[in-house]
């Protein structure tokens, strides 16, 4: 078991969705959701970015990151599991908002994982997490 206090909490982040498992991560765990506030939907075309006000949607980013680190307050030990690379991944602008407001979140983090996020289901996400554990700690009993 983690030696900080608080539950293991898995937390699957992407550019516009965090979820994470407070209650465990046997098949089945339910999780809970935070999205980004974006008011502007993504655009997916240059075009598209041009009429909706370019591509600086980052002004929403520091709105999403707290709502993610409140969300993540009770945990003791933190996975997180990113898609991609540099700005193809939330990961990294995540980590430094903690290191800067909430360095106790950034210590409770115990690994990034870099995983091709839309290839996994839920259930694959979590043995994802139990395999982590179980190298980490020896064994899959995870006691919250």
């Amino acid at each position: 078991m983690s030696e900080k206090s608080g539950p293991f909490v898995l937390a699957v982040v992407t550019q516009n969705e965090a979820r994470m498992w407070f209650e465990g991560i046997d098949p089945g765990a339910k999780h809970e959701t935070v999205k980004e506030r974006n008011p502007f939907d993504r655009h997916n075309h240059v075009r598209m970015a041009q009429h909706n006000r370019g591509h600086d949607i980052d002004e929403y980013l520091p709105d999403y990151l707290e709502s993610i680190s409140k969300a993540l307050e009770p945990a003791g030990e933190i996975l997180l599991v990113t898609h991609g690379k540099g700005k193809g991944s939330a990961v990294p602008a995540l980590t430094d908002y903690f290191e800067r407001k909430h360095p106790q979140l950034a210590k409770n983090v115990a690994e990034v994982l870099d995983v091709d996020i839309t290839r996994l289901t839920e259930p694959q996400l979590l043995a994802l997490a139990r395999e982590w554990w179980e190298k980490k700690y020896g064994y899959h009993d995870i006691t919250l």
